[in-house]
């Protein structure tokens, strides 16, 4: 994994936005030499479509555009994405306008890849789109907050453990690629960031007999994560029905939602459907 440089010197020759909305967690990547690091990373081929989340002023979408089939980028800041429309007008790079969230995916061809620079305060809610919509992509290049992609890739008996890193764990494979230091953001955000890849699995890592039940107890398991499972999973089935279930399927009852692997949260759920 690349280590991060604070002395990277940014291209002031890359458009330097005089603005930036705070409400829509924007933070530019503007660092040259970072952006190649990514592409390189990416090894995009002329036959990919690519699905860009937050162009932004198209730093990243003018590299990209000459090394891709298509570019569908998706900008939910109105005068961006209208200057990006004039710019790139006639190229094989088509501008929407709107929320990545409000996506109509009748726009895309059947699998596409998925690139963007995600705002840290939505970066759990476009995971988790990803996630449901995960039969669209093949894989997804990401920028995220270097901390919050250290809790997706968390293990069990870590506090970090959730509902995100296990869908992230049974659906994809993930691996942090690069590190970005916050000098290769124009305005610089507080912390550090990371650059990571998503190959979505061709099937779960593990036997799930129901996705939408699997994902249910999951959530619950973890919605008093301090708790023994008996006690976290009490609105789903009582403590005297599960104690039986968590002994045929060999987990212990004083066993925490992080403490299971994604094979023991699967065994549970074909046991609680029956």
């Amino acid at each position: 994994m690349t280590q991060p440089d604070p002395d990277d010197v940014v291209n002031k020759k890359l458009p330097a936005p005089s603005f930036a909305k705070k409400r829509l967690g924007q933070n530019f990547l503007i660092n040259a030499r970072m952006i190649e690091q990514m592409m390189n990373a990416c090894a995009f081929t002329k036959e990919d479509v690519v699905l860009e989340i937050g162009p932004g002023k198209g730093a990243i979408t003018r590299i990209l555009s000459p090394l891709v089939k298509q570019v569908i980028a998706v900008e939910a800041d109105k005068r961006l994405a209208e200057a990006l429309s004039l710019e790139f007008a006639g190229s094989n790079v088509t501008v929407h306008q709107g929320d990545i969230l409000d996506l109509d995916f009748a726009l895309l061809p059947a699998r596409v890849k998925l690139f963007g620079n995600i705002p840290y305060n939505i970066s759990t809610p476009i995971l988790a789109w990803m996630l449901k919509n995960r039969t669209r992509f093949s894989s997804c290049f990401l920028t995220v907050q270097l901390e919050f992609a250290e809790r997706m890739l968390a293990g069990i008996k870590t506090k970090d453990r959730c509902p995100l890193s296990c869908f992230i764990e049974a659906f994809t494979d993930t691996k942090i690629l690069l590190k970005v230091h916050p000098r290769s953001f124009q305005p610089m955000p507080k912390v550090m960031s990371c650059f990571m890849r998503s190959d979505i699995k061709d099937k779960p890592a593990v036997d799930i007999k129901d996705e939408v039940y699997f994902e249910k107890i999951i959530r619950e398991a973890f919605l008093l994560r301090r708790k023994t499972l008996p006690n976290s999973l009490h609105n789903v089935i009582t403590k005297d029905r599960l104690m039986p279930v968590l002994e045929s399927v060999g987990i212990s009852p004083q066993a925490r939602a992080e403490d299971l692997t994604l094979q023991e949260f699967a065994r549970l759920t074909a046991m609680l459907q029956g």
